[in-house]
């Protein structure tokens, strides 16, 4: 991966004379790699979750759960939201 990027980024840098974006390239490759695995960590908590904590419409884990007062059911807050946003932006 090292010398697959250093190809992909450096040298073409380097060649048309950009040759000073090169540590800005690697920042974001590294800001990449870290997000990557903390995604890859939040996805193993997330697999020993319980299902009453999984949102039912995202199946994403609910940080802000809310229950819903006509059916009872637990959604987290962040996908009424969206639901609402997008069922009224289609509406106006």
């Amino acid at each position: 991966m090292v010398a697959h990027s250093y190809f992909l980024f450096h040298v073409p840098l380097a060649r048309i004379g950009g040759g000073a974006l090169i540590a800005d390239v690697q920042a974001v490759a590294n800001k990449v790699a870290q997000m990557a695995s903390q995604q890859q960590t939040d996805e193993e908590i997330l697999a020993g979750a319980p299902d009453e904590f999984l949102d039912p419409i995202m199946s994403t884990l609910m940080t802000d759960p809310v229950i819903l007062p006509s059916s009872h059911t637990t959604i987290d807050r962040s996908t009424i939201a969206r639901l609402a946003a997008s069922y009224f932006s289609f509406t106006v």
